[in-house]
Formats: structure tokens, sequence, C-alpha cells
């Protein structure tokens, strides 16, 4: 994560909407209880690139969590907020790796953007993170004590895989993964021939949002039921093939997907929701898109990929990829990391009320660079509503491609979900 911010800022962005009454006043006691509590928040990064390490702060070395407010009617709006928060990286030599920007809006409605660089935090440690600032607003607006306990620097995740994954049964499986790893890449390039597009050097991460309402929501989330395909398996299909239409002119061809996998469960000791780190892992693999074969067999084709990867523990190999490789795939202009990519499950569920405070929405948004995938999505639902934003750079698709492939993956899940 620290290595690919080197090539382009690798931010985890949340658009929390909140109504009630205002934040200003209680977030900076909030923020700077906070960053006692999590040694990741007053952290800052070490050792060069050769062998990156936190160093948590103390006393007055500490930096407090930059806040910035804005009105709504100022320059750029959220919007351009969260487009900026997307671009702009960290000074990781210094600290501290997080910031917040809280809009005020019109009436009791605002809006609050925090971002994270992606080497603190996965999505779940994040979803605490944003449950832990709400009930700490929550108690200061209502007077209450609050003061949550402080927590130890997270223990790196080798320390915590599997006993089968370490010592000379983990380095059998990682050589089995590297394996499997230069087999699809040899299917992805065949698969591709003459088809590949080249990686732009450079460009701004961009987004944009697909919104189903309630009833689709509902319907699709039924219809996924019924054929026992998982929402991500949905969602990735159908992102497939509007990369595929809009990308490669709708002809069959190899594509690369990726799925983030949560590895809490299964490590020893198993890490807390609270605790914040990189405990997440990425599954990668080729599939063949051919809008012949129809949504529902692709989307199932996705899903028993992905859950082989998992079953055989390529997620554990891939989340202690060496550094070496981590470079070399970076620089390797075949390798971008996915055609899409879709972000886990299992984050810390968000309450939609605080005390006073009302929870409005909750989305997440994830840097791409050039180096990632082609398209990339995040997704989740807010009050039974999906969203789902689009994540591309700015240099490689133009606004038509992206509005094509957003209003085409909207009406594909609404006709999948009617069908």
């Amino acid at each position: 994560m620290f290595m690919w911010s080197r090539v382009a800022p690798l931010n985890i962005v949340v658009l929390i909407g909140v109504d009630g009454p205002s934040l200003v006043p209680v977030l900076p006691q909030v923020l700077a209880t906070l960053q006692r509590r999590h040694p990741l928040l007053r952290a800052r990064v070490t050792g060069g690139a050769g062998r990156p390490a936190f160093e948590a702060l103390h006393g007055g070395a500490i930096d407090p969590i930059p806040l910035r407010v804005l009105a709504v009617d100022e320059a750029p709006g959220v919007p351009g907020v969260i487009a900026e928060e997307m671009n702009t990286g960290f000074d990781a030599s210094s600290g501290p790796l997080i910031r917040v920007t809280y809009v005020r809006g019109t009436g009791s409605q605002d809006e609050m953007v925090l971002t994270l660089h992606h080497c603190i935090s996965d999505a779940v440690g994040t979803g605490s993170l944003v449950s832990e600032i709400l009930e700490g607003c929550a108690a200061q607006l209502s007077g209450e004590d609050w003061a949550p306990g402080s927590l130890d620097l997270p223990p790196a995740m080798p320390s915590l895989l599997p006993r089968r994954h370490r010592g000379l049964s983990g380095v059998r499986r990682a050589l089995a993964f590297v394996g499997g790893e230069l087999a699809d890449e040899l299917r992805y390039r065949r698969g591709t021939m003459g088809m590949r597009r080249g990686v732009p050097s450079s460009g701004r991460a961009a987004s944009r949002t697909v919104r189903l309402s309630t009833e689709e929501t509902t319907e699709l989330v039924s219809w996924s039921r019924r054929r026992r395909l998982t929402l991500t398996s949905v969602l990735n299909a159908a992102l497939l093939l509007e990369a595929g239409a809009r990308l490669y002119d709708d002809r069959p061809c190899a594509m690369r997907a990726v799925v983030w996998v949560d590895l809490r469960p299964h490590l020893s000791p198993p890490p807390a929701p609270e605790t914040l780190g990189g405990y997440h892992s990425m599954v990668r693999f080729v599939v063949r898109v051919d809008r012949r074969n129809g949504f529902e067999l692709l989307a199932r084709t996705v899903q028993d990929l992905a859950s082989q990867r998992v079953d055989r523990g390529d997620r554990f190999a891939a989340a202690v990829l060496s550094p070496g490789v981590a470079r070399a795939v970076m620089r390797t202009s075949s390798q971008r990391m996915g055609t899409t990519a879709l972000s886990y499950g299992g984050a810390q569920h968000i309450r939609r009320r605080y005390g006073p405070i009302d929870v409005r929405e909750v989305q997440g948004f994830i840097s791409n660079s050039p180096r990632g995938a082609e398209v990339a999505a995040t997704a989740g639902v807010s009050r039974g509503s999906l969203w789902c934003n689009l994540l591309y750079v700015d240099s490689e698709l133009d606004a038509a491609t992206v509005g094509a492939i957003e209003s085409g993956l909207a009406a594909r899940l609404v006709e999948a979900s009617r069908s």
C-alpha cells in the first residue's frame, strides 16, 4: 500500500452525510481523543522505500489531525472535495496520515469527508473509525463522558497468519501461488492479443456514482439470493460486461477481475474491528467475458473463481507479496491491477442514528491510479438503496465513455433483477 502510493495517491475517502446539530464545535476534541486512542492516527512512516515502518509519535511531536470547515456554496463543493481528497497525497514522513473536511450545508444537513492513507486502514477499520467519530460527537453534544481506552500499535499481518501459511509450508504455498499467477498472466496475454490498452502515464483519479432505488435494490438482492449469488459477484460481472462493451467493442476477451477479501476472521488472533491496519487481501483472476454466455453465467463464474482462490489460500499468499515482486508488478505495463475491482464486504455497520445525529448516507471512494484498474468500483447500501462509485483515471477514460458505463451498469442490474 505504501509503495503503491509512490505512483499516485492511494487514499480511502469516506463521505458521511449527517443531519442534526453542527459537529464543528465538538469535532476537534473528538479527533484529538481518537488520535490518542489509535497509534496509526499519530504515526509516520520511517525507513524509506526499502523497509518502511510505522512510528507512533508521542507528546509534543504529534501534529493534530487536520480539520478544515467549508460552507456548501464555497468552492470546490462536496464533489470537488471528494475529487481533491482522492488526488492529494500525504507526507508520510511526518504524518498524520488522516485529515477531515467538514462541509456545512443548508439547514441541518452537513457532510463530513474523512480521508486516510490506505496503508493505515482497511474497510473494516475505517468503518469502525467512522462509527467512533459519530459516537464521540454524539456524546460530546449530549454532555456525556466519552473516553475510549488507548490501543497498541497493531501487529503485522505475517505474525498473525495461520500456522499452515508460515515456515516451509507457507513457502510451498507461496510458490504455488506465484505459479498460478504466471499461468493467469499467460491466459490474459493470449486472450487479449492485439486488444490490450496502454497504461496512461499520468492523470487524476475521478469517480461517477450509480444509484438504484430502494425498490430496485430490494429486487436485485432478492434475485441474487434466489440464484445463490453474492451481490459482489453480481456487481463485478455487470462491471466486467460494461467495461468489455465500452472499452473493447464488446468482443469476447480475457479480462482481469479483482475481489478484495477480509482476512481478520482467519488470522490468529483475529484483530478486533476497531484495530486499524491493512488486514485484507486481493484475489485476482482472469475470466473470459462474452456477453453471448449471459450475465448470470458470468456472475457465477466470477463467484466460483473467487471462491476457489480463497479456499486454496491464495488470499494469504497475496497479502504478503514481497516488496520486490510488488515493485516488479507496478513497473510492468501489462500488469494492470485488474480490469475491474470491487470493495470487499464485512465493514463495520454504521448505525442510522447516534444520539442527536442522524446518518443520512455513507459512501466510500478509493483513489484509482494509472497502475490500477481501468474501471474500479466501491459499492454499498445506504438506507436500503444501492450506491456504486465507478473509479477511473481521467486521462484514460473520457466523460462520455464513463457515462455510458454508468448508465449501462444501472440498466443491466435493473434488467437482471426483474428477469
